[in-house]
């Protein structure tokens, strides 16, 4: 019989007395980078479970656990490698700690970064999450970038395209990775650290102020993730800058700007996206024209025909009806 090509091991493997010395020392000790403190667990005793498993090039694990505290300065730790953390947790909190004093909490269901040359402390709940281990050099030649300090610490959904995509593979790794063969476990990390990659990639465009000394400059990412905001909200009526600049933590006089720098504006993307998609819904033929308006962000039918005509040069209804009638090529 094949050993588990992931590998997993809990406080109940050990005596109460060792429980919290066995994960701080083992390769079990959530990325082999973090001194815990032992200040909160007299005698030792501590629960945990954790689990270890190897990509080509990437690590993955879990690990769900009792409160506990941390310490990190740049690589204490001698078996640690020069590396970036991703991590999705799944339930509890934690706060992140910079050595200024400035602090960012996680939250459950969120998707956080953690560079191994910062140090850090965490201050950590009861807590149960998933995490990749991209080495250096893998995230260099994603981003293109040399520069040692990853300036990207969370990947909201709302503002990143792709992390829900990569909060799915971490669920279906956290579900179903016990249970992979080596070669499938292989595959499957693979999979999930290059989904993190293109993310990390994504988000460094996004906190990208374009080139040189000029403020005003912004990098693509910005507008994509404006852009998915959106298109995943087109049916909201009152639907603002505020509110799109708010979903991806930028400013809307930066919103506004990125949008000019491009020959657009916010505003004439979103009714443009808008047209397009009730466009489509008219072309279907499926509901009344007034039904497509509304679900497509339109306030009132008449409102609707005019910006249609304006943009296509024919009615809505004129258009449902030449296409109904356009012959077969």
């Amino acid at each position: 019989m094949q050993p588990p090509a992931l590998l997993t091991a809990s406080s109940r493997d050990y005596a109460p007395p060792d429980q919290f010395d066995a994960l701080r020392r083992t390769q079990f000790n959530p990325t082999r980078l973090l001194d815990l403190t032992d200040a909160s667990h007299s005698g030792g005793q501590m629960h945990w479970q954790a689990s270890i498993g190897h990509g080509s090039h990437a690590s993955f694990g879990l690990y769900a656990g009792a409160p506990i505290e941390t310490r990190r300065h740049a690589r204490t730790t001698p078996a640690a490698p020069d590396a970036v953390i991703v991590t999705w947790l799944r339930s509890g909190h934690l706060v992140q700690e910079a050595p200024s004093g400035a602090q960012s909490r996680v939250q459950a269901g969120d998707l956080y970064v953690y560079d191994t040359t910062q140090p850090m402390d965490f201050h950590c709940g009861a807590l149960d999450d998933a995490f990749l281990v991209l080495p250096r050099h893998l995230v260099s030649e994603a981003l293109g970038s040399t520069e040692r300090h990853l300036r990207i610490d969370r990947l909201p959904a709302a503002a990143h395209s792709l992390a829900p995509f990569l909060q799915a593979q971490l669920s279906l790794l956290h579900q179903h990775g016990a249970g992979l063969s080596a070669m499938a476990l292989t595959t499957a990390i693979d999979a999930a650290s290059s989904m993190a990659l293109t993310c990390l990639r994504e988000a460094a465009g996004l906190a990208t102020h374009g080139s040189g000394n000029n403020p005003d400059t912004f990098g693509p990412g910005l507008l994509a993730a404006a852009r998915h905001v959106m298109r995943t909200r087109l049916h909201q009526h009152d639907l603002q800058v505020q509110h799109i600049a708010q979903a991806i933590h930028t400013s809307r006089a930066r919103l506004y700007r990125s949008f000019a720098e491009q020959g657009s504006s916010v505003y004439a993307e979103l009714r443009e996206m808008r047209l397009l998609a009730a466009r489509q819904h008219i072309e279907r033929g499926l509901e009344p024209i007034s039904a497509i308006a509304w679900r497509c962000g339109f306030s009132t039918p008449s409102t609707f025909s005019r910006v249609f005509r304006t943009r296509f040069g024919t009615s809505p209804q004129e258009w449902r009806a030449e296409r109904d009638v356009a012959p077969l090529l």
